[in-house]
This record gives structure tokens, C-alpha cells and sequence, in this order.
């Protein structure tokens, strides 16, 4: 069975991108069609964490405020501690920022709460669950085929967003290839319940962790960052 939409902008992945880009067009009256391929936000996220910049911009689209209200906490220094020697690596008060901290709130919470604001604008739909699998050219646009529940759609737009992240489907449809660069760092994550298990089952690996614990229950899922030179220079 195949189903048609129309739309002036279809929007493919409803990560942060995707939902803010969906409720900042929204907003000006332009429809949207926010496509998620999971079917809710209930999973692992990379990123836990919003800095002062994004809190600045979401306080001038008239959402920071709101979005505090919602559990969170705020980190605003950042520390390591060894051999009974603390640290201190980085203050975030002095950023000269209204919000002189980090915020540290699950994303799915986030992203929930950016696409409940959203449903307010009547030009906004999403679909969940909606998993990109080709894409067509129409007289008016695009038209981008997705499968739902067994059932194949096709949303037609003027304009299509690739939101989809790294693996983007789009952009493989669309046979584009970004620049590859290499990063400054690796980044690890892993979770601290996780760590607790495993470091109990191993005693030199609990004394050896017990350094770096305050760290990595301060940030839920912890981050290690690792310095790497860039063979680029």
C-alpha cells in the first residue's frame, strides 16, 4: 500500500538538528514533515550535555526558561581528583555567558521537549518510526519514500533536510561523499553503572577507577576525552 504526503519541507532525522530546524520553521508558518526512524526517543544518546551557547540561543527562541523547569542539573566547574589532590580544569562561571554553566539532561528529555513545543504550530507533523528507504524526483520537488508499519509513503517537498546524522541515508541516496578530516581527539563513552559492575568483580581495577569516579557520575555518561595528533598537522 503506498500513501502520499505533501509538504513544503521534509525533514529527515529528529536529532537536535532535525527538531530545532522543524520547530524554527514551524514557527514561521512554513510546513514541516519531521521524519524519525526509531519509534520514540527512549534510547542511548552520544551527547547529554547543553552548553551556554545553545542555552543562549534557546533563551532567544523564548525556550530556556521552560526548558529548566524540567529535571536537570548544572555543572559549573570541572575537576579531577588524584591522590587526594583536586584539580581544577575548567570554570565555567567565567564564561561571561547568562548561563554560566553546563546543563547536563538526558537528550531524549530534549528532544521531547522541543518537538511538544512544536506541536503547538499546525504546520508541524511527525511521523515516528518512519525509516527512509529511497528517494524520487516529482514535477513540484522531491519526494522522499519512507516505510511505516509495513505501509510504503512517499512525502513530496519543495525543500528536504538530511538530518540523519553521520550514516546519513540521504546523502548515500543522493551519492554525496563528505571531505574526510581527522579530529583533534577520540572520544570514549561508557557508563558508569556499568563501571561499578565490572570494577567489583575486578579489585585493581576498582583502585586503579576510583580516581576518575566523581567525574563520571557527574556526567551520567561519561566522556574520556584522549588527545591525538592530526597526521593533517
Amino acid at each position: 500500500t503506498d500513501a502520499n504526503f505533501n509538504t513544503t519541507c521534509g525533514i529527515v532525522g529528529a536529532g537536535p538538528a532535525g527538531v530545532i530546524a522543524a520547530y524554527l520553521l514551524a514557527r514561521q508558518g512554513v510546513g514541516v514533515l519531521l521524519l524519525e526512524a526509531h519509534h520514540d526517543f527512549d534510547r542511548d544518546f552520544r551527547g547529554d550535555t547543553i552548553h551556554a551557547g545553545i542555552m543562549e540561543l534557546l533563551d532567544e527562541m523564548g525556550l530556556a526558561e521552560e526548558l529548566l523547569k524540567l529535571p536537570h542539573a548544572k555543572m559549573q566547574t570541572l575537576g579531577l581528583t588524584a591522590n587526594g589532590v583536586t584539580q581544577q580544569i575548567v570554570d565555567f562561571r567565567d564564561t561571561g555567558s547568562r548561563f554560566p554553566y553546563v546543563t547536563m539532561m538526558p537528550q531524549c528529555q530534549f528532544l521531547e521537549f522541543i518537538v511538544d513545543r512544536a506541536r503547538a504550530f499546525n504546520t508541524f507533523s511527525i511521523r515516528m518510526g518512519a525509516r527512509v528507504t529511497g528517494l524520487t524526483t516529482t514535477g513540484r520537488g522531491y519526494g522522499i519514500e519512507f516505510k511505516e508499519d509495513g505501509v510504503v509513503h512517499t512525502v513530496v517537498a519543495d525543500l528536504i533536510i538530511a538530518a540523519d546524522g553521520r550514516h546519513s541515508t540521504i546523502r548515500k541516496l543522493m551519492e554525496l561523499h563528505p571531505k574526510q578530516t581527522s579530529v583533534p581527539m577520540d572520544v570514549l563513552w561508557f557508563r558508569s553503572i556499568r563501571l561499578y559492575i565490572f570494577a567489583h568483580n575486578n579489585l585493581r581495577t576498582a583502585l586503579a577507577l576510583r580516581i576518575g569516579l566523581k567525574l563520571i557520575y557527574a556526567f551520567t555518561c561519561a566522556r574520556v576525552l584522549i588527545p591525538r595528533h592530526s597526521s593533517d598537522g
